[in-house]
């Protein structure tokens, strides 16, 4: 299972749910909630965003806390962005290709009907998601990142 990823998160989204048995609740688990706007520093992308977590049984028996984030507002110069989870203790910068990261996959940009929908791994390896992150894939081959951190927002949990 691929929980966080050093190097390209390409494969993330494929295998999100791969090994999954159920989704469910666990004894003494409380779901988390979070919420913000991510907008990026020339202003061209931004949105509003809920993340509302769950946990997720693998065949193991292992349990993984998956975050489902929903974007509403969503405005980009691109019609599909990326999204992902800088993790404490990784190194922030223009790149999302190295470092400790979790994914979510690829979201559309445009009139919708309601938010647009991810999920995500909320940690890996013991470290836990600090950052929101939203991603365009770079279509130059000579491009420095193969995936480009368009947007950041801290994910600071709602108090329960």
């Amino acid at each position: 299972m691929v929980r966080a990823v050093a190097g390209s998160t390409a494969l993330l989204s494929a295998l999100l749910f791969t090994g999954c048995a159920s989704l469910g609740a666990e004894p003494g688990y409380t779901p988390r909630t979070a919420s913000g706007t991510i907008v990026s520093e020339d202003e061209l992308t931004s949105a509003t965003f809920e993340v509302e977590t769950f946990l997720r049984t693998l065949d193991d028996g292992e349990t993984e806390e998956i975050g489902e984030v929903r974007f509403t507002d969503l405005t980009a110069p691109v019609a599909t962005l990326g999204v992902g989870g800088e993790l404490i203790g990784s190194a922030a910068g223009p790149c999302f290709d190295t470092g400790l990261r979790t994914g979510g996959g690829d979201i559309s940009v445009g009139p919708a009907e309601g938010p647009q929908t991810s999920t995500m791994p909320m940690d890996a390896e013991g470290r836990e998601v600090a950052e929101l992150v939203l991603l365009v894939h770079e279509q130059d081959p000579n491009a420095e990142c193969f995936y480009r951190v368009v947007a950041r927002a801290p994910l600071v949990w709602d108090e329960q």
